[in-house]
Order: C-alpha cells, then sequence, then structure tokens
C-alpha cells in the first residue's frame, strides 16, 4: 500500500535524538529554545514558542486572549475539529462561515455577515498547505476589532504576498508525525505580541518563572528536547522538502488535466506547500476511494464529516448552512503527498486514478435522472451541461446590484420566457429594493450573498454583475453546478484566475459569455456588417476612446481592467485578428490605489494598428471608435449609436450605392436601427441557456480581453512592448 503520507526521518534525526539522550537533558531546554528562534525567524515573528501539540498551541493562545463563555469566534467546519474543540475549551462558541469551492478555505467575503457585537476573534484555517485570503481578513479584523489567530497547522512555510504563515496574527502550528515539518509530537505558537509571548511561556510551563514560583495558573503544554531535536533536523531541509512536494503536484496536475476533476488551486500571490493533495473528483467520491485502495493506493478522505455536522456540535445547537463545506466533504480525496515518493510509486497512483475516475465518471451522470426534484443534487455532479429548452420559463438569479447590476435587473425583468427568481447583494437595502420593484415571483429569494444564492437557489442562469475581484470564485461555483454563467466584463481581476474559468467551463461543458455590450451595440453591428462586405478592404488603423468623470463605485481595478477591457475586445472583432504586441503608457491622478489613465498601442500580425485612450479624467462621458482602412474611414460613437463613413477618393463606388442619398460628399451618415444593446446581449445569453450553442462572447473573448489589458499595464511597468504571440498555446491547454 502506498501511504497517503510518509515522515521523512533519516539518520540525521536519529543522530540528533542521540545527541541528547546522551546529555541527560532530555525535557524542555536549550534545544527547544534554538528551535523557537528558528522557527521565529524563518516565520518572520518576534516570538515562537513550542508546545505539547498543536491542539494545545490553540488552546493556549485562546487562553493567552482571554476569550471567555458567551464570546464568538469565526471559522470554517471543513477543518479537523481541533480548531473547533480549542475555542469550546474557553466556554466560547464558533460560528461556522463557508469556504471558498476551490481552495476549500475560509471565504472571506462570508465573514463580515457573521459578525455580532458577541465576536472576539476570527479564525482562518490554512487548510492543506495554502494561507486564507490575509488581506481582507486582517482588514475585516482591523475595521471591528477583532483578534485573527492563524490555524496554520497545515500550513509550514506557505505564504501570501510574500509573508509567512503565522505571521499575520497568532499563529498556531502542529509538528505531528505527519505534517510537513515534524518534531514527532509537538507545536508552535508564533507572535508578534510580547505580553502574550510571555504569558504563553509562563501557561506552557505551569506557570512557573522560576522553580515552583508559581505566578498564575498554568498547564504543562510544554515540548521536549528530544521531539525539539528532531525538529532542528526537520527545519533544516523543510524548503527542499516543500519543492519537492510542489514537484509532485504539479506532476499529478498534468496527469488530471484531461479528466472530470478538479485539482488544487494556487491563487496569485500564494504558494501552496502541498500538506496534503485534493482531488474533486464528483458524487462518485467513496466508491472512487475504494477503487483506490483496492489497487493499493493509500487515498483518504479529508474530511468525511464536516464539523458543524459532529454530533456534540449539533447538540450544543451550533447548527449551520454550508453548502460548499458540505460539497467538498462529499466529493473531494486526498491522494499520496509526501517528499519521498518516488516516480514509480506515483505513476501507480497516477493509473489507478485515471482507472478508476473514468470508471465512475459516467456513473455520476447516469444516477441524476432527469426532473426537477433532484436538481440541486445534480448540480453537485460532472454531468456535461445541457441546453434547458423551450419547455418551461428560465429561472435566473442575478449576483450584485451595482450600477451594472441594477440595469441587468431593469431589463431582466421584461425579458420573455425567463423569470429572475434569486438576487443577492450585500446591501440590505439594494436588496429590499429589488425584491420589492423587481422581481415579479411568487417564490422570488433574496440572498446577502452571492455563493449561498448559487447554491441554494434552482437556477438555470446567473448574470454576474459583482466586483471584478469575486468573478472567479462566483463563475466556478456556478459552472460547478451546471448553471449557465454572464459574467459581466472583465472576466476577471488577472489571466490566472481567467484561466481557472476557461477551464471549469471546458471541463464541464458550461456556457459563459462575458458581458462585452459594445458588441452588441447596434452601430457596431452594422459597422461590422459593413467591414464584412469589404467596405474597407484593408484595414489600416483602429482607434477607440473611451473616457468619463472618475466612478466612485470601483475600488477593486484600475481604468485599464475596468474599461480598456470593452476596446481591447472591439479592436479585435473589428481586426478579425488578436493582436501580437501591445506598449502602453499609464497614469495616476485621482484614483486612490490604481491608475486612471491610459494610452495603448496594438499591433496586429496583418499589420495593422490599434490606439487606445482610455481614462477616468474627462468631466464628460465619451465612447467612440475609428477604423481607417485603404477605402475611407468609419466613426461611430457607442453613446448615440451613430455610424458615418468618409470614403476615399477612390471609395468603391459599387459598395456604396445603395447608400448614395446619405453622402455630402465623401461623408454619409449611416442609417442604424436604435436599440439597447444590453437587451441584445442578454436575449443572445438566454437563447444559448435555452437552446445551446456558443456564446456570441464566450469565455475565450473575455481572457483574451483580460490578457491583452494586463499586457498593457505590464508594458508601461517595465517600459517596453510585450509580446502576446504564445498566447493561444496557453489558451489550448487551459
Amino acid at each position: 500500500m502506498i501511504p497517503i503520507a510518509r515522515p521523512d526521518i533519516g539518520e540525521d534525526e536519529v543522530a540528533a535524538v542521540s545527541d541528547v539522550l546522551r546529555s541527560g537533558m532530555l525535557a524542555q531546554g536549550k534545544r527547544v529554545a534554538e528551535l523557537e528562534a528558528r522557527w521565529a525567524d524563518y516565520c518572520g515573528a518576534k516570538h515562537a514558542i513550542a508546545t505539547s501539540n498543536g491542539t494545545l498551541a490553540l488552546m493556549a493562545i485562546f487562553a493567552g486572549i482571554g476569550l471567555l463563555p458567551g464570546d464568538q469566534v469565526i471559522t470554517v467546519s471543513h477543518t479537523f475539529a481541533a480548531t473547533a474543540n480549542a475555542i469550546l475549551s474557553t466556554g466560547a462558541m464558533p460560528v461556522f462561515v463557508d469556504i471558498e469551492p476551490d481552495t476549500y478555505l475560509i471565504d472571506a467575503a462570508r465573514i463580515e455577515a457573521a459578525i455580532t457585537p458577541r465576536t472576539r476573534a476570527i479564525v482562518p484555517v490554512h487548510l492543506f498547505g495554502l494561507v486564507a485570503d490575509m488581506d481582507m481578513i486582517t482588514a475585516l479584523a482591523d475595521r471591528h476589532g477583532l483578534i485573527v489567530v492563524e490555524d496554520a497547522c497545515q500550513a509550514h512555510g506557505a505564504t501570501f504576498r510574500g509573508r509567512r504563515a503565522g505571521s499575520f496574527g497568532h499563529g498556531a502550528f502542529s509538528l505531528y508525525a505527519t505534517k510537513n515539518l515534524t518534531t514527532g509530537e509537538g507545536g508552535f505558537i508564533t507572535t508578534n505580541d510580547d505580553r502574550l509571548a510571555d504569558w504563553l511561556r509562563l501557561y506552557r510551563n505551569q506557570g512557573m518563572r522560576a522553580r515552583y514560583q508559581f505566578e498564575m495558573l498554568g498547564y504543562n503544554y510544554r515540548m521536549t528536547d528530544l521531539n525539539a531535536a528532531i525538529g532542528l533536523v526537520q527545519l533544516a531541509k523543510l524548503d527542499r522538502n516543500t519543492a519537492r512536494r510542489q514537484e509532485i503536484a504539479a506532476d499529478y496536475d498534468r496527469a488530471f488535466a484531461d479528466l472530470p476533476v478538479r485539482t488544487p488551486v494556487t491563487p496569485d500571490g500564494r504558494t501552496h506547500v502541498f500538506h496534503q493533495y485534493i482531488l474533486d473528483v464528483g458524487p462518485e467520491r467513496d466508491a472512487i476511494v475504494a477503487e483506490l485502495r483496492d489497487a493499493g493506493v493509500g487515498a483518504d478522505i479529508y474530511y468525511p464529516i464536516p464539523v458543524h455536522r459532529q454530533p456534540y456540535i449539533m447538540e450544543r445547537g451550533l447548527h449551520a448552512d454550508l453548502p460548499m463545506t458540505d460539497a467538498a466533504a462529499a466529493r473531494t480525496l486526498a491522494l499520496p503527498m509526501f517528499p519521498g515518493l518516488s516516480q514509480a510509486e506515483q505513476a501507480t497512483v497516477v493509473g489507478a486514478v485515471r482507472t478508476a475516475v473514468l470508471r465512475h465518471a459516467g456513473a455520476a451522470v447516469e444516477s441524476s435522472a432527469p426532473g426537477r426534484s433532484c436538481r440541486r443534487d445534480r448540480r453537485l455532479m460532472a454531468e456535461v451541461w445541457r441546453p434547458v429548452g423551450s419547455e418551461r420559463e428560465l429561472r435566473v438569479g442575478l449576483a450584485g446590484l451595482g450600477s451594472m447590476g441594477r440595469n441587468h435587473l431593469r431589463v431582466l425583468r421584461a425579458r420573455p420566457g425567463c423569470r429572475l427568481v434569486a438576487v443577492a447583494d450585500p446591501v440590505p437595502e439594494a436588496l429590499a429594493a429589488a425584491i420589492g420593484g423587481g422581481i415579479d415571483a411568487p417564490d422570488a429569494l433574496a440572498f446577502a450573498e452571492p455563493l449561498a444564492m448559487i447554491a441554494e437557489a434552482d437556477l438555470d442562469a446567473v448574470v454576474l454583475a459583482a466586483p471584478t475581484t469575486s468573478h472567479r470564485v462566483l463563475a466556478i461555483a456556478a459552472i460547478e453546478r451546471g448553471i449557465a454563467v454572464l459574467v459581466e466584463k472583465p472576466l476577471a481581476a488577472s489571466v490566472d484566475e481567467g484561466l481557472e474559468i476557461l477551464a471549469a467551463a471546458r471541463r464541464r461543458g458550461v456556457p459563459v459569455q462575458v458581458g462585452h455590450v459594445e458588441r452588441f451595440n447596434p452601430a457596431v453591428l452594422e459597422l461590422g456588417r459593413l467591414l464584412g462586405e469589404g467596405w474597407l478592404s484593408t484595414i489600416y488603423a483602429i482607434a477607440s476612446r473611451r473616457a468619463g468623470p472618475f466612478p466612485a463605485r470601483i475600488r477593486d481595478v484600475g481604468v485599464t481592467i475596468d474599461l480598456a477591457t470593452h476596446d481591447a475586445d472591439i479592436l479585435s472583432w473589428v481586426a478579425g485578428e488578436r493582436p501580437d504586441r501591445v506598449y502602453a503608457e499609464l497614469a495616476q491622478r485621482i484614483h486612490a490605489s490604481h491608475e486612471d489613465l491610459l494610452f495603448g498601442l496594438l499591433r496586429f500580425p496583418s499589420g495593422a494598428t490599434g490606439m487606445l485612450d482610455v481614462n477616468w479624467l474627462t468631466p464628460a462621458k465619451r465612447r467612440q471608435l475609428t477604423v481607417v482602412g485603404e477605402e475611407g474611414m468609419f466613426e461611430l460613437d457607442y453613446l448615440t449609436q451613430r455610424l458615418t463613413f468618409t470614403r476615399a477618393d477612390a471609395g468603391g463606388p459599387d459598395l456604396i450605392a445603395g447608400y448614395a442619398p446619405t453622402f455630402a460628399g465623401n461623408v454619409a451618415e449611416l442609417p442604424v436601427a436604435i436599440g439597447e444593446p444590453l437587451a441584445a446581449e442578454l436575449d443572445a445569453f438566454l437563447a444559448v441557456v435555452r437552446d445551446g450553442g456558443r456564446p456570441i462572447v464566450d469565455v475565450e473573448d473575455g481572457l483574451w480581453a483580460v490578457a491583452i489589458a494586463t499586457s498593457l499595464l505590464q508594458a508601461a511597468a517595465r517600459g517596453h512592448p510585450i509580446d502576446l504571440s504564445d498566447f493561444s498555446a496557453r489558451l489550448s491547454v487551459a
């Protein structure tokens, strides 16, 4: 049997323990002190306090920060029970928040809704070797005066934006035998609080500072020098072993890329140390695990019964509705992961996984019989998406009631053949207004959290008009449930996040349309028709101008990602090809965190040039497009839907003959059937949901727009053009 874990213990550890045995000093001594100093330095913390195990590390922290009966601590249920047990040991109560569907970490966007006047602390669990979103968590804690305690028991050396786990708040680590760093049994506390560190050292030593002088109530939570000797050797090879774990994970990722499974996700700015390698294999998980074990592969489940469903938790009335947690408990498994895993062993694991997954993938689809009664269960299965058909109304949800979300709300109300049955937004007043005046359905649901809406509402389609930084999590959650997605532009905040959405959409076969609404502008559609008829022959240059006052609603991205993605998409569509090189200059004048002015240049393989002028600085809104070619020039105003053509001296009379009455000299104002682009966009999306087919602006189009915008930012930062010629290859393997 290939085990799930195998400690990396060699002769160096044996020699270190032997030295301690010969010294006669077996209990806590100089080796513990040395290990504490080295661990504090490694983590970037002022203090490290060694303990007997990770559970006691958590219990000591909670005692030290003064948790009392009746206090509340926000954490997750998808964790080892020690997280909740340590909270309960003080008389305080855990308040469970759901997890992100892809990282399995606490969903920081849900934390604020769980805060009450009794909340004292937030405990993110850095599960499986990945650090939670500490930017958002620490910001929430600061705003509400809460203490952050990191359960880093599985995250030795993992980083978030260059900082290691255990350096953001008070950190607790386990040094159990199978952890990335082991002392056999043991634990660590890290902190930057001098007072707390002094208190903890007394607490773990029976309250003694000097022998038999008890300053306070304390206990024996000490580590021995025997354990510390092992730990010192282990720490010296931690980085090497972490690199090996990451190699094994990358090999697993490649081996499973074509299977209907979800491999681990590592968001931008984080390093994953892979304490566990977790696969989401779908509803046939238990059968797959049994087959793997029969094949000699020690697969395991972390964790089959979430903490909030354990009897002793439920008896305390700590009920929680956690659909993402329940899904992870039902669908995921762990594969062998340890530095000593040989290539032959990994090949055995890979072969067994591929055989088992492919054998059971069909059963997952077959087990979901048609019918509305089992729809929610089917959302959790790796089935192939199918169009809804025209026999009934489409059930649509809307996430986000900002400026664009309210427009979607208005338009969706008037769309035939669909009902807007659920809306999600964290602002109660916005929700109340939407439900009160925007939704005509007796079973309309209101949600503070979009993920809850996706998990709990019975949806055929969802429109995501939430902040850009939430698009990845929300889109993937919907895709995993077989819900068609219209995501407002930009598709994602980064290329990597966009690639994750693309991979999920391909894997599940779920249509994803991106809200580049300008593609549905009647003037743009007429321009495209005339270009297709050859009015310009050869296109020389395409120039866009998108300007207006700074929108205070935009906080998470700058003008390039927010606005220039529109123009990157339109210029590529007009040119009929993607740019292969881009360059830009940026400026930051008003926006507090990002650029608010962009001048960009795009070069296309045909030789055409694209120019972008995008800013949040002009007092009046301008949306204009100019296309220059061999036969003349088109000028388009997105706002008025006015389209003109100025012909060159050689302008082809055979093409313009039908429009001759509209010309005044060489200039013609071309007829355009005025209409609302957003209505056309939603109609096109709903037609795909109902009848199938490829969205007009699909996820690849949206990803290219993000890639172009991101490359413009990189070009400005580096001061030289960025080559995009190999980006198509990245899309082909996503």
